[in-house]
């Protein structure tokens, strides 16, 4: 056990498979936006069916209106998406992927970094640097650029005729960065394309641009998989603000509320005081307002606002003060 704890490594040389599973609050403020936009709407709404072309979508996330948008809040992220000005899913997962260390980093090479080189040649801002017609195709959809492990296992089956398991393993290298094996792994590179019948040169070439992006590279897989939760997340705040911004006060701590309600009135959301005829347990949406839960107000605890709210289900509205306290 205390090998398996010291050693990353030591679980897949045994033949084991490594599980990082991550739990997301976010997939819960995802289900409940859709209940609320049922009760509130009466729409059914698949989060995994909505169209991912809608420009409300990329209106928001041109404009940095991205608070409580996975992955998208932070400074850095916004000002990167501003930027960038995505117009297609495929701009998403790029930005996964380059909003990183390595990418963010400056590289002496290129005189600016991975992430700058991608926004600007998106941009039109500069030229793209296409390097071989046997290999374009696999870089064209990152303004050819190596930018994920998948490419690079692609481009070493072609260039120098790797398996499938071969360019596995070089993905591993290379996402890990175990810089010994990567040297190891250049040698073989040129071997095997020079055997493929490509000349040493050009072998030398292609993994010398190979190695330099270990700094950065990272598996489009899991790039895409976050960019999902990004535009589904734009998507409901774009479309159903209120529902949204709704679910994201119910699932998050108080101390969040603050950040979340100044967005709220940024987008011309009212949110109300506790209503005793209109407000639930928790949060709730109407119309274009958010109505603070029963149960936030001191002194009420969960049953009480329970039994509040189940009288005035039964017998309607209540009246008045005297009609509250008497029923």
């Amino acid at each position: 056990e205390t090998a398996l704890m010291c050693d990353m490594h030591v679980s897949s040389k045994l033949g084991l498979v490594k599980f990082d599973l991550l739990g997301l609050t976010t997939l819960d403020i995802i289900k409940i936006t859709c209940e609320l936009i049922k009760e509130n709407h009466g729409i059914d709404i698949d989060p995994y069916a909505i169209p991912f072309d809608d420009p409300k979508t990329f209106a928001l996330l041109q404009t940095g209106n991205t608070c409580r948008v996975f992955q998208a809040e932070g400074d850095g992220f916004t000002n990167m998406m501003k930027g960038l000005v995505p117009t297609e899913f495929e701009h998403i997962i790029a930005m996964n992927a380059l909003y990183r260390p390595g990418a963010l980093a400056y590289d002496e090479a290129i005189k600016m970094s991975a992430a700058e080189k991608y926004i600007r040649t998106k941009n039109g801002l500069m030229p793209p640097t296409k390097i071989d017609p046997c290999i374009d195709d696999v870089l064209a959809p990152t303004h050819y650029m190596m930018l994920f492990q998948e490419q690079i296992m692609e481009i070493a089956r072609r260039v120098a005729g790797y398996t499938m398991a071969e360019a596995d393993h070089l993905r591993k290298v290379i996402g890990k960065k175990l810089v010994k094996e990567i040297d190891d792994e250049g040698d073989k590179f040129v071997r095997c394309s020079i055997a493929s019948g490509k000349s040493k040169e050009f072998a030398e070439y292609i993994f010398g641009l190979i190695k330099p992006s270990a700094r950065y590279l990272w598996n489009r897989a899991h790039s895409a998989a976050y960019g999902v939760i990004t535009y589904i997340t734009a998507y409901l705040k774009a479309n159903y603000p209120v529902e949204f911004m709704c679910a994201n006060l119910i699932m998050t701590d108080s101390d969040q509320h603050k950040v979340i309600i100044d967005d709220c009135k940024k987008l011309g959301i009212k949110i109300s005081r506790p209503d005793i005829n209109k407000s639930k347990l928790s949060f709730s949406a109407s119309g274009s307002t958010i109505y603070i839960g029963l149960s936030s107000i001191k002194g009420v605890g969960e049953t009480s606002a329970k039994g509040f709210i189940k009288e005035r289900e039964l017998n309607g509205p209540y009246i008045h003060f005297a009609d509250f306290i008497t029923r």
